[in-house]
């Protein structure tokens, strides 16, 4: 199982109160990870970093701008890519598939998962930093507050 924490204002955070809640793997059920179950405090303080943080931002030039984007955008190409060759693995090699992750070792399946989550996580990083209207769907908010 693997610990995921919040980050605020560059921060590893667990939830204010200490509630968490589990992620389980579809295939065997059994946890995959278990994460801050931020509380509407951590919300506010996630949104007041994320506004400190746009003042700096907001001065930075185009040009360096476009240079740390693209560093992302590199990033997640390089995240497809190795989605692509995951893909390709025979059933075998999956089996005897294990990987170095924190202070743990994981399986096939519990990689894949993480590194899916980090590239969800990351394409909205992207897509805020192109679009600073973006917004969380109204249905989605209940889980990221609760």
């Amino acid at each position: 199982m693997n610990r995921i924490d919040m980050l605020i204002n560059g921060e590893a955070c667990q939830a204010g109160n200490g509630a968490t809640f589990e992620r389980r793997n579809p295939l065997d059920g059994g946890v995959a990870t278990t994460a801050p179950a931020a509380t509407v405090a951590d919300a506010v303080a996630a949104v007041n970093a994320a506004a400190e943080a746009f003042k700096s931002w907001s001065l930075t030039g185009p040009g360096e701008r476009r240079a740390l984007l693209s560093k992302a955008a590199d990033a997640l190409e390089a995240d497809r890519v190795l989605l692509e060759r995951l893909g390709s693995l025979t059933d075998e090699e999956k089996r005897g598939f294990r990987t170095p992750f924190g202070r743990m070792e994981i399986d096939f399946d519990g990689f894949v998962l993480a590194r899916l989550n980090e590239h969800a996580v990351h394409t909205w990083d992207v897509e805020v930093a192109f679009d600073p209207e973006a917004t969380i769907a109204p249905e989605a908010t209940a889980v990221v507050v609760d």
